[in-house]
């Protein structure tokens, strides 16, 4: 049996893409928890309250995976990235990191990969083989 996530987050400003991907999540299986945030502010927002509550009972559940786009209007992947990393090393060292975007532009990928949070960079959409891949591949 696969092993099941605590929680997926899906971090972008397209609502469409949001539900498109949580119902793949939802058909794998490998999660019970699946957060959506349509910005990076909203996403540091959840984890700032997974972090504050994590030992209550209505704790939100730290995200094991995260799913970032890159181009998000107000605060970009590359901004949240810059501000995750300053969260308590508990917390960002529980959860791996995806760059998920549809980007044409080929110095992102290398950008991307500059950052040592980020473990993976794909291209959208997300599929039910690409998710299976990266939970196979970081959590065995």
């Amino acid at each position: 049996m696969k092993k099941k996530l605590n929680c997926i987050l899906l971090v972008d400003d397209d609502r469409a893409t949001n539900f498109l991907h949580s119902a793949i999540v939802e058909d794998t299986g490998l999660t019970d928890s699946i957060a959506t945030a349509e910005s990076g502010d909203r996403a540091l927002g959840y984890l700032a309250l997974c972090e504050e509550t994590r030992d209550t009972v209505a704790a939100r559940p730290i995200p094991e995976l995260i799913f970032l786009d890159i181009n998000m209007p107000g605060m970009s992947g590359w901004e949240f990235l810059r501000e995750y990393d300053k969260l308590l090393k508990t917390q960002v060292d529980k959860s791996i990191m995806v760059m998920l975007t549809a980007s044409p532009n080929p110095d992102d990928e290398s950008m991307a990969m500059s950052f040592p949070l980020v473990k993976e960079y794909r291209r959208k959409p997300l599929t039910t083989d690409m998710l299976e891949d990266i939970v196979g591949q970081y959590f065995p």
